[in-house]
Order: C-alpha cells, then sequence, then structure tokens
C-alpha cells in the first residue's frame, strides 16, 4: 500500500492524503517486468508474485502493478491520465523555459520578428516586460481571444523626456512616464484588444532589439499578442482627441503607481 500510494503522488503530484485504494488482488507475474512492456526493456523471464492495485486520484482510477516494494503505472490502462500527465508535463516545461525571463527592463521577453515592422509574441507569460526593436510608437493588438489590462510600467533611460502617449481607438487616454502604469479596467471599464503608445524619442540605437521594453498585463496566464512599429507620419492618432480628464488620472494614478525597482 505505502509503495502504491508514494509511486501514485509522483506521478500525479496528488497529495497523499488524496488517494485511495480502491481494490487490491495478488497474482503472479510470468516475467519481471509484471506485464509492462517498453521498447527496448529486457525483462528476467522468471515468474514474479506481486499485485494489482487500483488507486482513486481525484475522481481517476490508476491501475499498478508491484512486486515487493516496487511500484509501477501500468499507462495503458488509463489514457485519461495520459493526456493530462502530457499537459501537467508540457505545462511545467512552458514555465521552467519562462522562469528567469522579462521580470525586470534589462532582461525582457524578446518577440519573434515575422516581417519589417511587425513583431509577434506567442504564448507569452503575464505581467512581464516585452521588448521590440524601438521606432516612433506601437500598435500592441491581441492574436486572440486575451485583452489586455494594464501598462504595468514604462522603460527608463530611453525617451528624451520620459513621455509617452497611451491611445485606444480614436480616445488618448493620456501622458505617461517610467514609474507609472495605465488601468484600462479603470480607465475605460474594460479590458481592450489593441492599443498604441506614441511620442517615443528614442536616446538609444534603434537598431537594439531591447532598445523599448514594455511592461504589460492581461487577462490570462499566457497570450500572443502582435507589435507594428509606427512612424511619425504614419501613425493614426487622430489629432482632435483630447486626453481624459487630470481629475479622473489624478484619482487612479496613485492606486497604480509601480515603482521600477530595477
Amino acid at each position: 500500500r505505502q509503495a502504491v500510494i508514494r509511486q501514485a503522488t509522483l506521478d500525479t503530484n496528488i497529495p497523499l492524503t488524496d488517494l485511495e485504494i480502491l481494490s487490491a488482488f495478488a497474482t503472479t507475474w510470468g516475467n519481471g517486468c509484471m506485464g509492462i512492456s517498453r521498447p527496448g526493456q529486457m525483462c528476467t523471464m522468471a515468474l514474479v508474485d506481486g499485485w494489482v492495485v487500483t488507486v482513486n486520484a481525484n475522481g481517476r482510477e490508476l491501475t499498478y502493478h508491484t512486486r515487493g516494494s516496487f511500484a509501477i503505472l501500468n499507462q495503458q490502462t488509463d489514457p485519461e491520465w495520459l493526456r493530462l500527465e502530457a499537459e501537467r508535463r508540457q505545462q511545467e516545461e512552458w514555465q521552467q523555459r519562462w522562469a528567469d525571463i522579462g521580470w525586470t527592463q534589462t532582461n525582457p521577453v524578446m518577440p519573434e520578428v515575422t516581417e519589417p515592422g511587425r513583431w509577434l509574441f506567442t504564448n507569452v507569460p503575464n505581467r512581464r516586460w516585452f521588448d521590440p526593436p524601438t521606432a516612433y510608437g506601437f500598435r500592441y493588438t491581441m492574436m486572440g481571444d486575451r485583452l489586455f489590462t494594464h501598462v504595468l510600467d514604462f522603460p527608463t533611460g530611453i525617451d528624451d523626456d520620459d513621455l509617452f502617449t497611451i491611445t485606444v481607438g480614436d480616445q488618448i487616454l493620456g501622458e505617461f512616464s517610467p514609474g507609472q502604469s495605465v488601468s484600462f479596467l479603470d480607465l475605460l471599464g474594460r479590458g481592450v484588444n489593441t492599443f498604441t503608445i506614441s511620442d517615443i524619442n528614442p536616446l538609444v540605437d534603434p537598431e537594439d532589439p531591447s532598445a523599448f521594453p514594455l511592461k504589460l498585463a492581461f487577462d490570462g496566464e499566457s497570450a500572443s499578442f502582435e507589435m507594428i512599429a509606427l512612424t511619425k507620419e504614419s501613425q493614426d492618432i487622430p489629432e482632435g482627441s483630447t486626453p481624459l480628464s487630470l481629475m479622473i488620472f489624478g484619482l487612479i494614478s496613485g492606486g497604480y503607481l509601480l515603482r521600477s525597482r530595477l
């Protein structure tokens, strides 16, 4: 029992207290592999006494073959477990890939360059710094059903006046500086599929791929989005648009001020 429960918690990441043995019956295996063959595995042909044990793991039934204190999952009896286990391992690999990337302005998540002036971020984690090559401005657009909820922070040492203009559609939300955040939820009452940032006056080499990181948040653990570089001549922010009232901005900016800890 202890060997099976111990192995089941290793296989499923389910706590010992949430695992239950449903049934167990003694058997004699025809070989040392306990009736479970794997490609390239050598099995002794001696008869081996053991058990077939069924475990309830949060509603999923797992079948184990045992001999002595050794237990192994018969994965062929539970294809659903195989699918869930593959998803779990894929999620662990994804988390490991992004564990140390995007937490600071100097180590941002970099895009996949698909064509000149267009950058694609695919299945990237939330609340990180994202960085394409710099330009006068950028249009950020979600590729799926996720929404941007915040610009959490702006880069330092990039712009000569440290002021960046955020626009959604034909509405200018205002000018913002490093250390401030923009909450689309508070300013507009909703997340947004696309927004632009403009008035970038770079002090760095425009060819530097880490020239303009931006810290973003969206309504999910991960998302995919693209960035389109804007030139001063081609940017499409209407001249007649005006920022939201300073009173509203003053009320919300204090609660959403984020200080850079770089």
